[in-house]
């Protein structure tokens, strides 16, 4: 089954400047609430790929490239 936001909340295990990372992103990318719970689902997700407990920096810096929204080309 998919994870509810609160039981992601307790499984992410974010390194401090990992979390700051995702505050700084999704604020200058100005993501919704939906897209930022898919932010940190990618971001648990790249690092259990690779085998790590602890999200760190670069996990978000590689979440970040497929989650940010397309930008409108006019």
């Amino acid at each position: 089954g998919e994870l509810s936001n609160r039981e992601l909340e307790k499984v992410l295990n974010m390194h401090p400047s990992a979390k700051a990372l995702v505050e700084k992103a999704t604020d200058k990318l100005k993501l919704s609430a939906r897209s930022y719970y898919k932010l940190l689902k990618v971001c648990r997700t790249i690092a259990d790929l690779e085998g790590e407990e602890e999200i760190k920096p670069l996990h978000v810096s590689e979440a970040v490239m497929y989650v940010r929204e397309p930008l409108e080309v006019v």
